[in-house]
């Protein structure tokens, strides 16, 4: 197996990235587990987001806490929420 593999149909270089480039993640913020962070996101001060994934566009707000959710493209997730789809 190729290690630098994508399908045919991606064009961006940085599909595989973790973390995308644009997204905006404020210092004090934790990411843990395997969370994805997508395009031109925002995670707020404080936030704690853990196995989330979490689309291109979405907010997390501010002393949020997420485990094991997914945040749609411009969709904004606040509060604590478990195993939810925003």
């Amino acid at each position: 197996a190729s290690e630098n593999w994508s399908p045919d149909f991606i064009r961006d270089a940085d599909w595989a990235a973790r973390i995308a480039k644009s997204a905006t993640i404020d210092a004090t913020a934790q990411l843990r587990g395997l969370t994805v962070v997508g395009a031109d996101c925002y995670i707020g001060a404080e936030a704690v987001v853990q196995d989330t994934i979490v689309w291109p566009g979405a907010q997390i707000a501010s002393l949020s806490e997420l485990q094991s959710c997914i945040v749609r493209t411009r969709q904004r997730a606040a509060g604590i929420l478990k195993n939810a789809i925003v």
